[in-house]
């Protein structure tokens, strides 16, 4: 499946922001990982505070499933610099056992006024790819 893109950029900041507000509000159920380190870093080599709703096995297939497969929809913001500020990737998991849904990678750059990024990654409400991709849409 090829991946759907949507780019926000300049002026269209101010919107991302509030159309990134909404979705969490409207979408997002929970925040299962949390860390900070160099752009660049892979998703497994990050040291990432874990939502303790879930063991560590239960987290290692959700980090192996997103470095695994590519995102349906990929979201990014870029500032008037053309630097990269947010972007946002959402995969559809499911391994046939205790992970099935669709998980939402979340990437802010320049961190803390620092030159770290903060990746997040969250567990979305029972919702399909067509209304998260209608969302960015609107």
């Amino acid at each position: 499946m090829k991946t759907e893109r949507h780019f926000f950029l300049g002026e269209a900041n101010e919107f991302f922001a509030e159309k990134l507000h909404s979705f969490h509000d409207l979408f997002v159920e929970t925040m299962l990982l949390c860390g900070v380190d160099e752009p660049g870093t892979s998703l497994d080599k990050i040291k990432l505070t874990k939502n303790p709703a879930h063991n560590l096995k239960y987290y290692k297939k959700i980090v192996g499933g997103l470095l695994k497969f590519p995102p349906s929809i990929s979201i990014s913001c870029i500032d008037q610099h053309q630097n990269l500020i947010a972007e946002m990737f959402f995969t559809h998991l499911d391994n046939g056992k205790d992970i099935n849904g669709i998980f939402l990678t979340q990437n802010v750059y320049h961190w803390d006024g620092t030159d770290l990024y903060c990746v997040q990654v969250w567990s979305l409400k029972d919702i399909d790819l067509y209304y998260i991709n209608n969302h960015w849409l609107d």
